[in-house]
C-alpha cells in the first residue's frame, strides 16, 4: 500500500520514550517533516514516564510509509527486529484473534513474525489492550496494515477510555505491553514475554512480618525501596549486623512514591530489631539479605521447538540455570495443541534477572541444535 492510499483510520501506538524524542526530533525538526510531507495528524501527548501515546490520524498508506522510514530508528538494537505495539479498543481485540484463537494463529502464520500478541490486561485507567509485533521492519508494517483493515470492519462497542501515558504503573507493565520496568525490548530473545506476574512477597520471610514482638501479622508486603538497598551495602561492607539494622531503621518504609508507614516500614522495622538482637547474627550475609528482599513471581512462554535448548539432556541445563541464579524455576507440562510453555520463575528481583539472562543464553547458544 503507497502513501494517500487506504482507508483513513485513526491509530494509536504504545511507543518508548526515546523512540517518542526520535518522531520528534531534535527542536521538533522531524515531526514538523512528517506533518509536511503526509496529510497524516500527527500527535505525541506529554507525559514523564517512560513510555508515550503516539496517534497518527489520516490514510492508511501514508501511516505504513511514516513508520517505513521511522521504525528502526526507534527501536533499541533486537535480534528479533523491530517492537510496534498498538493500542485497541478492548472491544475491538476480538477481530484479531478470531473464535478459538484461529485468526491470530492465521496472521502468525502468514505474517512470519517472531511476536504477534494480544495483551490480556488492559492499559492502567483505560479500555485499552496492546497488541505487540516483533520482527522485520517489512513483516511487520504488511501485519499492521492486515490488522488495521480488520479493525475498520469492527468498530468499537461500549464505553470508551483512551489510554493516557500519564497513568503508566511501570510495575505492571509487563502485563499488559507497556514500556516500564524489565519490557524496553532487551527481554528474552527467542522467549516472548507474557504476562509476568509480579506478587511481591515475603513468602518463607514470613517471620519478618509475623508480629515476633508483638505487632500481629502484618498485610502483604509493598514494594522494596531504599531500605533493602542500605542494608545490602552495609553488610557488603562488612558493617557490623548492628549497623546494619541501624541503617535499616533509618531507612525502612521511604520506598518509592510512599510515605513512611504501612507493611514495609513494619517488616523493615521488625527485621531491624531482629538483626540489632541477634537474631540473624552467624548467617552469611547473602542469606541474611533474603530474609530482607522481598521475591516476586515472573512468566514468560518459550515455543515448544526452543524448550530442548533451555532444558538440555534429562534437565542439564535448567538444573545448572537453578544451581547459578539461585531462582526456583518451573515449566508447564506439555498440552497438546498448544504452542508455548510456560516458565515461571520465582526469586529476589536479583535471582530473577539472572535467570534469565542464563536462559536467554541457553537459547542464543543451542537453539541452532534443535
Amino acid at each position: 500500500m503507497r502513501r494517500g492510499e487506504g482507508p483513513k483510520v485513526e491509530l494509536r501506538f504504545l511507543i518508548s520514550t526515546k523512540a517518542a524524542g526520535v518522531i520528534i526530533g531534535k527542536g521538533g525538526e522531524n515531526i514538523k517533516k512528517i506533518r509536511e510531507e503526509y496529510s497524516v495528524k500527527v500527535t505525541i501527548p506529554d507525559s514523564n514516564g517512560p513510555e508515550r501515546v503516539l496517534v497518527l490520524d489520516g490514510d492508511l498508506g501514508s501511516i505504513i510509509e511514516i513508520f517505513r522510514e521511522n521504525l528502526e530508528k526507534m527501536q533499541n538494537n533486537r535480534d528479533e527486529g523491530v517492537d510496534l505495539r498498538l493500542l485497541v479498543h478492548y472491544s475491538q481485540a476480538g477481530c484479531v484473534i478470531g473464535r478459538g484463537g484461529y485468526k491470530i494463529k492465521e496472521l502468525r502464520e502468514q505474517s512470519g513474525l517472531h511476536t504477534l500478541k494480544v495483551y490480556q490486561m488492559l492499559c492502567p485507567s483505560s479500555t485499552d489492550r496492546v497488541i505487540q509485533l516483533v520482527g522485520d521492519v517489512g513483516k511487520v508494517l504488511n501485519c499492521l496494515q492486515s490488522i488495521a483493515e480488520l479493525l475498520e470492519g469492527a468498530p468499537p462497542k461500549g464505553s470508551r477510555q483512551n489510554y493516557d501515558a500519564r497513568n503508566v504503573d511501570e510495575f505492571i507493565s509487563l502485563e499488559y505491553g507497556g514500556w516500564g520496568l524489565g519490557n524496553q525490548g532487551s527481554g528474552l530473545n527467542m522467549i516472548r514475554g507474557r504476562s509476568n506476574v509480579a506478587n511481591t512477597n515475603y513468602s518463607q520471610n514470613n517471620i519478618l512480618t509475623t508480629g515476633i514482638f508483638g505487632g500481629g501479622a502484618s498485610g502483604a508486603a509493598g514494594r522494596n525501596g531504599g531500605q533493602t538497598a542500605s542494608v545490602n551495602q552495609a553488610l557488603a561492607g562488612g558493617l557490623p549486623h548492628a549497623s546494619a539494622a541501624a541503617m535499616l531503621a533509618a531507612t525502612g518504609g521511604q520506598t518509592t512514591g510512599g510515605p513512611n508507614t504501612g507493611p514495609t516500614r513494619d517488616a523493615a522495622a521488625t527485621a531491624a530489631a531482629m538483626v540489632a538482637a541477634g537474631f540473624m547474627r552467624g548467617l552469611p550475609n547473602r542469606m541474611a539479605m533474603s530474609l530482607l528482599t522481598p521475591t516476586t513471581s515472573t512468566q514468560v512462554s518459550v515455543s515448544n521447538k526452543m524448550i530442548g535448548a533451555i532444558m538440555g539432556r534429562s534437565g542439564c541445563r535448567i538444573n545448572q540455570v537453578r544451581h547459578e541464579s539461585n531462582a526456583d524455576i518451573k515449566i508447564s507440562k506439555l498440552e497438546p495443541g498448544v504452542e508455548d510453555r510456560i516458565i515461571t520463575i520465582t526469586g529476589t528481583p536479583e535471582q530473577i534477572q539472572n535467570a534469565q539472562f542464563l536462559l536467554q543464553m541457553c537459547v542464543k547458544r543451542y537453539g541452532d541444535q534443535i
